[in-house]
């Protein structure tokens, strides 16, 4: 589980906080599940995978958490 702590709308892409305190994670649009926009704030789940040569960490399968429904998300 994390945070969202940057979004660019334009570029596609953002980065997570992990609350396990792990490095700070790169997310793609791609990577996103049940919603096609993430907002600074946001508190997904996902999971930590590689990229296809096998070197840079990212997030994928993301999806955003019941907290931030809760907290009421800007439209």
């Amino acid at each position: 589980m994390g945070k969202v702590i940057y979004g660019n709308r334009d570029r596609h892409y953002g980065f997570i906080r992990c609350d396990d305190g792990g490095d700070d994670q790169f997310v793609h649009v791609s990577a996103l599940i049940d919603t096609g926009t993430l907002y600074v704030g946001d508190v997904v789940l996902f999971e930590v995978t590689r990229d296809s040569r096998g070197r840079r960490e990212h997030a994928a399968n993301v999806k955003l958490s019941w907290k931030s429904d809760c907290e009421g998300r800007k439209s």
